[in-house]
């Protein structure tokens, strides 16, 4: 019983050394990371299509406006968290960036009518594909 005791515990250590082994590998799939615009496109559509309603001032009146900024903002996260899988651009820095553009547009009034939700994306998405090219040269 022991024999088997000691066997079965240096196969699980065994294994665990070759998990451990293989998380710190670079595939050369991680390391060909590239940023499409194409990921970004719906994000940009919802941006593009919220900004449009604050020119026809359906979200720029005050109460509605605001709900409805807010609904919008969490629809373009959701898109950007797709958008970004795989990316060295962290999640939680595209979200604190598109927190604080809602709540420029949203709290500040007559900012609304500027396209800042479509300017949001597209500067998430160009700093993501900083952030990648940087990546890329420091594993080069």
């Amino acid at each position: 019983m022991d024999a088997a005791l000691k066997s079965n515990l240096s196969a699980a250590q065994k294994a665990s050394r070759d998990r451990a082994n293989q998380s710190t590998v670079k595939t050369p799939a991680a390391q060909a990371r590239n940023v499409s615009f194409s990921s970004y496109t719906p994000a940009l559509i919802v941006a593009l299509l919220k900004d449009t309603l604050d020119l026809i001032l359906i979200t720029s009146l005050p109460g509605i406006g605001t709900v409805l900024t807010f609904c919008f903002s969490i629809l373009i996260f959701f898109l950007l968290m797709m958008a970004g899988s795989g990316t060295s651009y962290s999640l939680a820095r595209k979200d604190m960036i598109l927190a604080m553009g809602t709540i420029a547009e949203a709290v500040f009034f007559g900012l609304n009518l500027l396209p800042i939700e479509t300017m949001t994306v597209l500067f998430i998405y160009h700093s993501d594909k900083k952030a990648s090219k940087r990546e890329a040269r420091l594993q080069a």
